[in-house]
Order: structure tokens, then sequence, then C-alpha cells
């Protein structure tokens, strides 16, 4: 197993979508969403509250149970495991049973879990994750602002996890070598800035051409990346579908 957490340092470079799009295209992979500023999924994909991460919490993953087990399915089979819509409910989530979470997340062996940890901020309670990530991956946009605060939240996280690595989204006035020289860590991808086909991904309503995106496309060459890095199985055949709108929309 693989336990891959995706981050920012700053707000809105897209993390939630990068996690989303990279984990469609792993096998074995499962969608968790850790950010203490509260989950988004189950709103966007019109899931259930439970199961998810509060089941988790409470102590309800027993040995005979999986991840699988709180998850929900995406349409195209993608499993998630949503969390408290609200920064109160999720942020207490983490200071409370932040230890239980992390150690069920950790203790996953036929699954690979991908984290999307939002924020991580030097105070986000999530951030007990980090030394036991096969991997952390801060998503950053090549711009000087973003760049001056990844800076020193990939020096920060370096101390917690030596697999610390960062994936670009969109271009920008910094080539992935200048970011490579500037924070001291690789680059394992740049993925597309694609409005469209990102906001497709979110509301569920990209149809069949969703997986021929350059999002989705450029995704799954920072999915390969990681399996390279951590041994984790990639599919040639994407894990979600954006068909339940469209379906919707022609009853």
């Amino acid at each position: 197993m693989s336990l891959v957490a995706f981050a920012s340092a700053r707000s809105a470079p897209g993390v939630t979508t990068v996690s989303l799009a990279v984990s469609a295209w792993l096998e074995r992979g499962v969608l968790v969403e850790a950010d203490p500023d509260g989950g988004v999924l189950a709103v966007r994909h019109r899931l259930g509250r439970e199961p998810g991460l509060i089941g988790i919490a409470a102590g309800h993953l027993g040995t005979t149970e999986t991840l699988l087990d709180h998850a929900q399915r995406l349409p195209g089979g993608l499993p998630v495991v949503v969390a408290p819509e609200s920064a109160e409910r999720a942020t207490h989530l983490w200071r409370t049973a932040g230890s239980a979470l992390v150690r069920a997340l950790a203790a996953q062996e036929e699954l690979d879990v991908v984290v999307d940890a939002g924020r991580l901020g030097p105070t986000s309670p999530a951030l007990a994750l980090v030394p036991h990530a096969s991997l952390v991956i801060v998503v950053v946009r090549p711009t000087a602002e973003q760049l001056i605060s990844a800076a020193d939240r990939v020096r920060s996280l370096g101390g917690l996890n030596r697999h610390v690595a960062v994936a670009l989204v969109g271009d920008g006035p910094y080539s992935a070598r200048d970011v490579t020289d500037e924070l001291g860590c690789d680059v394992v991808g740049v993925v597309a800035h694609d409005p469209r086909a990102a906001e497709a991904l979110s509301a569920g309503s990209g149809g069949r051409g969703l997986a021929r995106s350059a999002l989705m496309r450029s995704a799954r060459a920072l999915a390969e990346q990681i399996a390279r890095r951590t041994g984790v199985p990639t599919t040639s055949t994407v894990r979600v579908s954006a068909t339940r709108l469209v379906e919707e929309a022609k009853a």
C-alpha cells in the first residue's frame, strides 16, 4: 500500500481537483478528504454525508473492515471517503481523533490511499499524516506569490518526511527547473490548467470526453510518476465518469 498526500501552501491552487483526477488513474486508489477546512465531495457529487471520515474517527474501522467500508463510489467506480463540510466540524474531528484517523489510513495494506489535505499550514491538524506518507505532493501554481509560500512549506514538510515533491498547475513565468532549483525538491508533474474539464470533474457533468481532456491526460502522467516512486499500480481506464448530470438533463 501507499499513502500519497496532496496539499497546498496557499489557497486555491486546485488540490481537490488534482487529487481527484490523479486518484482516478490509480487502480487501487481511494480518495480521502482530510482538509480541516471541510470537505466538498459530498455536495459536489450528491453523495451522503455518511459513510465517511466520521465513522473512521469514531473507531468503526475494525479488524474485519477496510477503508472501502467507509467509502462511497463516484460514477465510474472511484471510492471516496467524504469529510464534514464545515471547517468547524472537520477541524474538531482532526483535533480530537487525528491519531485514530492516521492509524486507520496508514494501515490499509491492499489499498492505495490518496489524501486531499487541503492547505497544510503550520497549525493544520492534518500535519499528523505527513510522517506516514509514502509521498507528499505540494500543489502550486508557478507564480511568484505561490512559490514564495511553497518554499517555506516544502522545507517544513521536508523536516517531517524526506519524500516531498511539487506538482505544478498550469503555465506561469517559472519552469519546472526553476521551481526545482528554488524549492530544492523535484517537480513530479505539471497538471494542465483546464477550467472546463475541472468544472466537469467537480460537477460530474463532463461526459465521455472527460478522460481525453488536457486535465485528465496530464493527471495520468502525474499518476504514472507517482507509480514509479511508490510502486502503486495505475489503470488504463479512468475511474471517474461524468455522465450522471448529462443523463438527467436528457430525461
